[in-house]
Parts: C-alpha cells; sequence; structure tokens
C-alpha cells in the first residue's frame, strides 16, 4: 500500500470502516483527530510510534483465527533544522504490545503474543470482537537534544 492510500484512509470522513466496540462519542471513532504541527512540550524526552487494529463494526466475524502482519515499521521525528530522523527502525528494535478493551475502559488488557517473522515482519493475532490490537516499540527513542523536534505529527 502506498503511503498516499494510508494517508488518505486515515484522514476523518475517509474510511470506510468504524472501529467495533467503540463509543460513536470518541473524539477518534470516525479517524485520526489530526494533530498535526502540535509542539512538543519544553520538557520531552522520548517518542515512540504505535498503532492500533480493530475488528470493522458490522462484519462478519470470522470464525477461522486470523493474524496481523506488522512490516517496516518506522518512526521519524520532524528537526528543527527541517530534516527528518529516524529514532525507530522495526528492523531493530522489536514489536510488543497488548490486546485492550475497544473502549480502554478500566485500562483492561491481556499480554499480545508477537512472533518476529523470518523477513523481519512482525506476526500477532488478530483481535477478538471487542478488543483492539494496540502496538508499539518495545522501548521508547530517547529525542537527544541534536535531534530537538520541531512539531509531533499523526500516526498514519
Amino acid at each position: 500500500m502506498a503511503l498516499t492510500d494510508v494517508t488518505y484512509q486515515n484522514t476523518p470522513g475517509n474510511s470506510e470502516g468504524f472501529p467495533l466496540g467503540v463509543p460513536t462519542s470518541y473524539s477518534w471513532y470516525g479517524g485520526s483527530t489530526g494533530h498535526t504541527g502540535s509542539t512538543p512540550p519544553s520538557n520531552f524526552t522520548a517518542v515512540t510510534g504505535w498503532g492500533q487494529v480493530y475488528p470493522q463494526s458490522g462484519a462478519s466475524n470470522d470464525s477461522n483465527p486470523a493474524n496481523v502482519q506488522i512490516a517496516n515499521f518506522q518512526t521519524w521525528v520532524h528537526l528543527k533544522t527541517g530534516g527528518w530522523s529516524l529514532v525507530q527502525d522495526q528492523a531493530t528494535d522489536p514489536i510488543a504490545g497488548s490486546q485492550f478493551l475497544a473502549d480502554f475502559s478500566g485500562n483492561t488488557n491481556s499480554a499480545w503474543s508477537v512472533t518476529r517473522q523470518a523477513d523481519g515482519s512482525a506476526m500477532g493475532a488478530a483481535p477478538l470482537s471487542g478488543y483492539n490490537d494496540h502496538f508499539c516499540r518495545a522501548r521508547a527513542a530517547p529525542i537527544l537534544p541534536e535531534r530537538s523536534m520541531a512539531s509531533m505529527s499523526r500516526p498514519i
């Protein structure tokens, strides 16, 4: 999938599906809330890439177990000098995560087993109805002074 396709899909109003189990009153129910351009706090010392996978509301449940595969997951920081710096790369920093209740109530979650594949991708079980897969890096990336962040962007 091309980056332009991913950006389009994650722009409010462009997704054809809605996340199962998430209250429609949540600001991000219909897509990203668009935090592009936010200035990080002055005491900001670390960052991590993360994502979520939800079953689609209204879709039939498949009785066959499914998996989620994550490949080439990277986190980039926009520098005050105008460039970009790669601070996390799945090739060297493993993926971790949990399965949470879809609305995150009570912070209820369970372990999500992720297996590294021969091609470097990560494979884990697809979320069950009412849950999501919440994945991130196993560790946060420190923000060093020479990589001072100019802005934070929404996840895509």
